[in-house]
């Protein structure tokens, strides 16, 4: 006879350990191996909803909730096979069954009797329902909070726009962008850099319109057609310029506030690259040439407007970065479901300090200071091209070009959870 069964033929002979174990805290049970309770405390009566004396002799199955029973035999089964000392838990909680059949947590402690005539075992069972009704509770009060954070990151989402909003509309005076920038010291990082763009950007160009204007103001005979031609051309060039950075912020306007829906259709890319690339060619001067090269095969699956926007924006960069290069290289790549495309100059290039923020909002790089942009373009590209379920990346070296490279799906698929920017 094992030490510990010793030890409960002691509990039921010694009157002392006898109570000791009837007003113990905890239910405790006595079992055969089949399964059928031989000795019950007051606790586990209790617990259980059963009168004194009840519980003996019936089977521990009427314990288990319904649902539970068919794992509860194959867990006896097991046991019989293999007598070891288990914890039963079902996740956090083992669920058991009182006489009114309704349920509640427990967690049971089970351990083997072992002697030479036959296999029993006891049955140690706490109730947690207190326990388990405070982490209820601690669930509610997490989800009411995070309920609280989504509304308050909301709330500040809304009130970002609105001031995105008020510095637009700022900086279409030049003194009151000054009073402004005064008044709003403590903006963050983000809206300063939109502040400092859009008083260059736009100062620069209104600055050009204003003096064209007076200077063909003064070309009234018609000898003068050619020098009127030529402010004409500034100044269409600059209101162009505006027009640019407009459009800009009416992008990231759009993405913010989840305006642009991709519409995907089938189309040929070459043809449509070939296009971008035309326009791109009459922007530039005769000394810069862009080469064009695809591979693989033509058809795709995606949105061409967006696509058209990328590869101008990152070709527009080329050549305006280009310094003394005389040729931007751009190709394409349609393979294995997957469409490649690489804008390649050998211009002034991008410190690897730098190419970590490429794709911030307003963000300059150190080399490209002295040039005109706004710090938007790489951001909206970026955008677009997460939408399409791609990717973007540069590889670039100051004095020595840059390279960027776009991957995205051949065909465009809805289900993208990108599609949600």
């Amino acid at each position: 006879m094992s030490v510990f069964y010793c030890f409960l033929y002691n509990v039921f002979t010694n009157e002392s350990l006898s109570s000791l174990f009837q007003h113990a805290h905890e239910g405790i049970l006595v079992l055969r191996a089949d399964g059928h309770i031989l000795v019950a405390n007051q606790e586990a009566e209790k617990m259980f909803g059963y009168s004194k004396g009840t519980l003996v002799g019936q089977n521990a199955l009427v314990l288990v909730p319904q649902y539970s029973i068919e794992a509860y035999k194959t867990f006896l089964l097991n046991f019989q096979k293999t007598p070891v000392a288990v914890v039963m838990e079902e996740k956090k909680y083992f669920f058991a069954s009182r006489k009114d059949q309704s349920v509640f947590p427990v967690v049971m402690h089970l351990k083997p009797l072992l002697d030479k005539h036959e296999l029993r075992a006891v049955l140690f069972i706490h109730d947690i329902s207190r326990r388990h009704r405070e982490e209820e509770v601690f669930l509610i009060q997490k989800a009411q909070l995070e309920q609280v954070n989504t509304r308050l990151e909301t709330i500040v989402k809304d009130r970002t726009m609105v001031l995105l909003k008020a510095m637009q509309e700022l900086t279409q005076k030049k003194e009151e962008l000054k009073q402004a920038l005064s008044k709003e010291k403590e903006l963050n990082d983000l809206k300063s850099r939109f502040v400092s763009m859009a008083s260059h950007e736009f100062r620069t160009p209104l600055a050009t319109i204003l003096s064209s204007v007076s200077l063909v103001a003064n070309y009234v005979d018609v000898s003068d057609k050619d020098k009127q031609a030529k402010h004409i051309a500034r100044i269409r060039t600059a209101i162009k310029t505006l027009t640019e950075i407009l459009d800009s912020m009416l992008s990231i306007s759009k993405l913010e506030e989840g305006k642009v829906i991709v519409k995907p259709m089938e189309f040929n890319f070459p043809q449509l690259a070939a296009s971008v690339i035309e326009d791109l060619q009459s922007t530039t001067s005769n000394d810069i040439m862009i080469a064009y090269k695809h591979v693989g095969s033509s058809d795709v699956v995606l949105d061409p407007h967006l696509l058209k926007h990328m590869l101008f924006n990152l070709g527009s960069n080329a050549i305006k970065y280009a310094g003394d290069s005389k040729t931007i290289r751009i190709e394409s790549e349609i393979a294995g479901n997957r469409l490649q495309l690489s804008v390649r100059d050998k211009g002034i290039g991008i410190s690897s300090e730098d190419q970590k923020h490429l794709f911030g909002r307003f963000f300059r790089a150190q080399s490209a200071i002295n040039i005109q942009g706004t710090g938007l373009g790489l951001n909206i590209v970026a955008s677009y091209v997460a939408m399409l379920g791609g990717t973007i990346s540069c590889k670039s070296k100051l004095n020595n070009g840059s390279t960027f490279i776009i991957n995205l799906p051949q065909q465009y698929i809805h289900e993208q959870e990108n599609t949600s920017h």
